[in-house]
C-alpha cells in the first residue's frame, strides 16, 4: 500500500514538473516575441530615410543653381563699366543672397531621424525655396545668359509636369507659366530653335487646359514642352 501512495505521488510529481515547463516556455515564447518589436520602427525609419534622399538631393541643386548665378552677379557687378550698373545691381545680389543664405540654413534641418520633425522640416523648406525661385527668377534675365536661361525653363517644365501628375493644380500652374517665361526669355535673347518654338507652344496649351481644370491632359502637354525645351538645351552642344 505504501509502494502505491510512492507511485502515485511520483506520477503526480512528472506531471507537476512538465505542466510548470510548459508554462515556462509559453511565457519566455512570448518575452522573446516581445522583445523583438522593437526592430520594426527601426525598418520604418530606415524606409523614411532612403525616401527623403531624391528630395534633399534636388534641394541641393536648387542651391548650387542659386550660387552659382549669385556668383556670376557679383562677378558682374566687379566688371561693370559704370557705377550705374554697379548700384542696379546691388538689389537683386542683395535680395538673392538673403534667400539663399535662409535657404542654406533651413536645409541643414532636413539630416533629422523621426518622421513628424522631417514633415515639419520639410513644409519649412518647401516654403523658403519657393522665396528663393522667386528672387532667383527675377535676378536671373539680369545676367542675359540664354543658356542658363532655357536651363531654368527646363526645370520649370520638368517640375510642373510633376506637380500635374500629382494634381496640385496651383504649384502646376506656378511652375508651368515660370516655364512659359523663362522660354519665351530664352527664345528673346536668341535661342529661337524649333524645339523651344514647339515647347512654348505647349506650355501655352497646357496654361489654356489648367485654367479649363483639364489637369491630365495639360500635364500631358507640360511633359511634352520639357522634352521640347530639354532638346532645344542639348542641341548647340551636339552641333559644336
Amino acid at each position: 500500500m505504501q509502494q502505491n501512495f510512492l507511485q502515485k505521488s511520483f506520477i503526480f510529481l512528472i506531471s507537476t514538473t512538465l505542466c510548470l515547463f510548459s508554462f515556462l516556455n509559453i511565457s519566455f515564447g512570448k518575452t522573446r516575441s516581445f522583445e523583438q518589436t522593437p526592430d520594426f520602427p527601426m525598418t520604418l525609419v530606415k524606409a523614411v530615410q532612403q525616401n527623403h534622399e531624391p528630395y534633399i538631393k534636388d534641394v541641393h541643386q536648387q542651391l548650387q543653381k542659386s550660387r552659382a548665378l549669385l556668383n556670376d552677379l557679383k562677378k558682374m557687378q566687379t566688371q561693370a563699366s559704370s557705377q550705374e550698373k554697379q548700384e542696379d545691381l546691388y538689389a537683386p545680389i542683395m535680395k538673392l543672397t538673403k534667400e539663399l543664405e535662409h535657404a542654406e540654413r533651413i536645409s541643414k534641418n532636413l539630416d533629422v531621424i523621426d518622421p513628424q520633425p522631417w514633415l515639419r522640416n520639410k513644409t519649412e523648406m518647401d516654403a523658403v525655396l519657393a522665396n528663393l525661385e522667386v528672387a532667383y527668377d527675377e535676378t536671373l534675365p539680369l545676367l542675359q545668359d540664354r543658356t542658363r536661361i532655357l536651363q531654368d525653363a527646363v526645370h520649370h517644365a520638368k517640375i510642373a509636369a510633376e506637380y500635374g501628375k500629382e494634381g496640385r493644380k496651383d504649384l502646376f500652374h506656378k511652375n508651368t507659366l515660370a516655364a512659359k517665361k523663362s522660354a519665351s526669355l530664352a527664345q528673346k535673347e536668341g535661342f529661337d530653335s524649333d524645339f523651344v518654338k514647339e515647347g512654348i507652344s505647349e506650355l501655352e496649351n497646357a496654361l489654356s487646359h489648367i485654367k479649363d481644370d483639364r489637369i491630365a491632359a495639360a500635364a500631358t502637354l507640360t511633359e511634352g514642352a520639357y522634352l521640347h525645351l530639354n532638346s532645344a538645351l542639348k542641341q548647340p552642344q551636339n552641333s559644336e
